[in-house]
């Protein structure tokens, strides 16, 4: 099986329904102004689906601090960057980028990349845009720094934790795949075969409200012939590894072995 999906992959797998032909249609007329359609169904995800547990942990090890000296209760003080979003979606410029450099990043790398002409008019110009916004409305400059720091930062940590599960997955012997296709659409964090899997390490409620996610899979999916099934790993992020919590192992394996027994069992 190839390590890289595609967005025609996606859309033949998870399109079984009337309601799920209407949410593509749906998004497609939200971002019929914008590159963001156009930007994902370009989109090939093979690094996602192929990065190593050990290549995911060195990226922990060696990242610079996602979230500097912020603290949440200043950051959460301004709403207005509290609950800013972007037309691309902050997880889907992670795979775009993650792709590009050809490893899941550090946040540095990210940072650093984000800037770039191929990637500037995604988020890092919005961002400023939103910080210049705060200013003009009375925020101090510090403050509305941080704010977008902290937001930005948190979707860093998500998305590097779930590249750890994926990554963890894969070295215990479930293939499990992704694309952001299937995140802007259908609200799927990873999948194997007919089995959809969503993740929340640590924080669920920043990772549901971050997502934007108002309805989950099991609402988008439902009437799918033949129908998915739905797996939610929901663990603390307990462990310290270089400057990001992960999951307890032991928990993990314990998930893993309720969820996917089937895909353990020797043929």
């Amino acid at each position: 099986m190839t390590d890289v999906v595609t967005a025609e992959q996606v859309e033949l797998h998870f399109t079984r329904s009337a309601h799920t032909r209407e949410l593509v249609s749906g998004w497609e007329r939200d971002h019929r102004d914008d590159e963001v359609v156009d930007a994902v169904r370009r989109h090939h995800s093979k690094v996602v689906n192929s990065v190593t547990l050990n290549e995911v942990e060195q990226v922990c090890r060696t990242t610079d601090h996602a979230l500097g000296r912020v603290r949440g209760e200043d950051a959460d003080s301004v709403p207005a960057i509290r609950d800013w979003t972007s037309p691309f979606a902050v997880s889907h410029v992670f795979h775009f980028i993650t792709e590009a450099v050809g490893t899941v990043p550090t946040y540095q790398l990210f940072q650093k990349t984000c800037q770039m002409s191929e990637f500037r008019h995604m988020l890092w110009e919005p961002a400023i845009q939103a910080i210049e916004d705060c200013i003009q409305a009375g925020t101090p400059s510090w403050l509305a720094h941080d704010a977008i720091r902290w937001r930005i930062g948190n979707f860093y940590y998500s998305f590097l934790r779930e590249q750890w599960t994926h990554a963890y997955l894969r070295s215990s012997g479930i293939v499990t795949r992704q694309h952001p296709l299937a995140d802007a659409l259908f609200a799927v964090d990873g999948w194997v075969d007919d089995k959809v899997i969503s993740i929340y390490i640590g924080n669920r409620t920043f990772r549901t409200s971050a997502g934007g996610r108002k309805h989950g899979p099991r609402v988008r999916l439902r009437g799918a012939q033949p129908p998915f099934g739905f797996v939610d790993m929901q663990l603390p992020a307990a462990t310290r590894f270089g400057r990001v919590h992960l999951p307890d192992r032991r928990r993990v394996d314990e998930w893993i072995h309720r969820q996917f027994r089937r895909h353990l069992e020797p043929v």
